[in-house]
């Protein structure tokens, strides 16, 4: 188990943490990625893999996060989801709660 990482110098608490994260999770995808998944199968996989890793991070770290960081955290899970190709779907219509389906993603991670 990794716990938080606190560096000498205040200013590397981000990239410290969140960075090593960044990585890991594109390593994991990368992985992922050469399985033969159906589109629930991937999202399944995000919703279960990735929420806690980002909420051990958010809940132990108070750091102002960017927005920019977070659509780039969700162009790697759509890169995922639809093989770097054009969505079939929009992405408000997937994170709808659905009663019928679980194939729904988290609006933020």
């Amino acid at each position: 188990m990794r716990y938080v990482t606190i560096p000498n110098n205040s200013d590397h608490l981000f990239h410290c943490n969140y960075g090593n994260l960044e990585d890991s999770v594109k390593q994991d995808l990368s992985q992922w990625k050469i399985l033969p998944l159906t589109l629930l199968e991937k999202i399944a996989i995000i919703k279960m893999n990735i929420p806690p890793r980002f909420l051990f991070l958010f809940q132990n770290l108070s750091l102002y996060i960017t927005p920019t960081c977070f659509k780039l955290w969700e162009g790697l899970f759509r890169k995922f989801i639809w093989d770097a190709k054009k969505p079939r779907v929009k992405l408000k219509s997937l994170q709808q709660q659905q009663k019928k389906t679980e194939g729904h993603l988290p609006y933020r991670i």
